[in-house]
Order: C-alpha cells, then sequence, then structure tokens
C-alpha cells in the first residue's frame, strides 16, 4: 500500500508542478498592439483601438492558459487525495 500511495503522490506532485507552470505563464502574459513597423498610429483612436485589441487577446490567452491550469489541478487532486487514502489503509 505504501509503494501505491508513493506512486500516486508523484503523480499528484507532477500534475501539481505542470499546473504551477501554466498559472506562470498566465501571469506572464503582456498586451501586445502589434503596431506594423513598430510604430503607434497618429490617430488616437486607432492608437486606443489597438491597445483594445492586444488586451482582448491578452485576456484571451491569459484565460486559455488559466483554463489547463485549473484542469491539470483538479487531475492533481485525485491521486493525491488517493494517496492520503492509500497511507491510511492498513498495510
Amino acid at each position: 500500500m505504501r509503494l501505491l500511495a508513493l506512486v500516486l503522490a508523484i503523480f499528484g506532485f507532477g500534475f501539481g508542478m505542470a499546473a504551477a507552470y501554466y498559472w506562470w505563464k498566465a501571469c506572464r502574459v503582456s498586451p501586445d498592439p502589434d503596431w506594423p513597423d513598430g510604430f503607434a498610429p497618429v490617430i488616437p483612436e486607432l492608437e486606443q483601438i489597438g491597445w483594445n485589441v492586444a488586451f482582448i487577446k491578452l485576456a484571451q490567452e491569459s484565460g486559455a492558459l488559466n483554463r489547463t491550469a485549473a484542469g491539470l489541478t483538479a487531475i492533481a487532486v485525485m491521486p493525491t487525495t488517493a494517496a492520503s487514502v492509500c497511507s491510511l489503509l492498513p498495510l
């Protein structure tokens, strides 16, 4: 039983670390208006639209990474919980 608990704990740890990596990536996303030739438009309205689009893309990318991290966390809970239960069972 202890070997099974150890294996399950390792799987839980692996999924947990993967989730932490995806959350780290999600917080590292930054807005990029992707101006043509690297220069912002002179017209303020066009510049603002570019920034609005950049923040929408940021939210979408960060949201996708957060969704993956949340799924990995949910998966990590299962083997970790099973490892705890296995460690409580008699040999």
